[in-house]
């Protein structure tokens, strides 16, 4: 029997052919899914840290903006930085997705007593009856004005405070004063955290620097349930000095001498109690073991 050696050799290399292009294919698919999740561990190990700050239109504080990356960044933190135009409801809604390992708020808070879902975190986006009604409805999101404080201008540039032999003091100056705007603003609810949140948290640590933000800890609780591992906050009214000396304090303890957050939390009240606050709020910490 004759073979037709011309017929044979095409084949064949139609075959090679074949094969070379599965094997170049499924090498590149096993490189790239590699270099993928290289990518993602990578990621992963580089801890992300966010500054959400509510407050920064009417008492901003670039100092405490500036100090606190430093305390984050030589902690190994990649930080991220949004003020009031960015803190919207949307961006709440997002917030678990965007996978932070600590969340940093300095806002204003508020909370009723009287009322099981009563604390309350501002955003910055004021606040439209017809905006988000199936939130409202649901009582996820309310509406509030923060509680009006006393602001200090001096020669037409903000007052500001320092920090010299590792002791927070603030500076006595001569200064004309106003008060904070009576707009209303959406306020997020402990409702909005468990059902208006979109993803979950991974062991995120809240540090919530406003009023009231733990007279409950519903709000607390909430984060806790979403996946955060731990939350700090104040149980009744705080200044805003003493709130964003508290927020460097507590950072300072927690990252750059390595304390439990507990402890930070303690340390930095008793350092506080040694000098007069204009309000009577006192730090409380809330974590999966309580």
């Amino acid at each position: 029997m004759k073979y037709n050696t011309k017929n044979n050799f095409f084949w064949l290399k139609i075959i090679a052919s074949i094969v070379f292009v599965i094997l170049t294919v499924s090498l590149s698919t096993v490189f790239l899914n590699n270099t993928a999740t290289a990518n993602n561990l990578q990621s992963k190990t580089i801890p992300q840290a966010v500054i959400i700050d509510q407050l920064y239109d009417d008492i901003p504080n670039p100092l405490l903006h500036e100090l606190a990356s430093k305390l984050f960044e030589t902690a190994g933190y990649k930080v991220d930085i949004f003020t009031t135009k960015d803190i919207t409801l949307d961006f709440y809604k997002k917030l678990p997705s965007m996978n932070y390992d600590f969340v940093l708020i300095r806002s204003h808070g508020a909370a009723d007593e009287n009322v099981q879902d009563s604390v309350t975190l501002f955003t910055g986006e004021k606040y439209q009856i017809d905006k988000y009604t199936s939130e409202q409805l649901l009582g996820q999101v309310k509406r509030g004005t923060p509680l009006a404080e006393v602001i200090f201008y001096t020669n037409g540039t903000d007052s500001t405070w320092v920090i010299a032999n590792d002791t927070y003091r603030t500076l006595t100056v001569q200064a004309n004063f106003v008060t904070q705007s009576k707009e209303e603003y959406f306020l997020i609810t402990p409702s909005f955290v468990d059902w208006g949140m979109e993803g979950k948290f991974s062991d995120t640590i809240f540090v919530l620097g406003g009023c009231s933000t733990m007279q409950k800890n519903t709000m607390a609780q909430s984060l806790i349930g979403k996946g955060a591992s731990a939350v700090v906050g104040w149980d009744d009214q705080v200044g805003s000095v003493d709130n964003d000396i508290m927020i460097l304090s507590l950072l300072e303890r927690f990252l750059a001498d390595k304390m439990e957050l507990k402890d930070a939390a303690d340390s930095v009240m008793n350092e506080l109690n040694k000098r007069p606050m204009l309000f009577p709020g006192k730090l409380k910490v809330y974590s999966e073991i309580v």
